[in-house]
């Protein structure tokens, strides 16, 4: 027997073929996506000081947009080199978001 795989397509029939979000753990360099939740934004990746970088550690508010610049492991966990935006698109700054932070997170592809 073969298992039997249930599509349920939305009311207006319409197939997402691309997703509109983002996996926290696999978030594609150059693409830039929208924060469902307030995410911290690390200053560096392997900070000399980790209580200086905690102090300088800034949230970013919920649907700010991150556009991801590179993409490093550490502990076996994918951080995300970042350039953050707010809702206006006015920059943040860069920093580091670790992948952890995003599970639960609606990650809205932007672009």
């Amino acid at each position: 027997g073969q298992d039997e795989i249930t599509l349920y397509l939305p009311m207006n029939g319409k197939v997402e073929t691309k997703s509109k979000y983002g996996n926290y753990q696999s978030l594609e360099k150059g693409k830039t996506y929208s924060v469902s939740k307030i995410t911290p934004l690390m200053p560096e990746l392997n900070p000399s000081d980790p209580i200086e970088a905690m102090n300088k550690m800034k949230e970013l508010p919920q649907e700010s947009r991150i556009t991801i610049l590179s993409v490093k492991t550490k502990n076996n966990t994918p951080w995300y080199e970042v350039k953050a935006y707010d809702r206006n698109d006015n920059i943040v700054g860069t920093g580091w978001i670790n992948s952890t932070a995003l599970i639960g997170q609606e990650l809205k592809v932007i672009k």
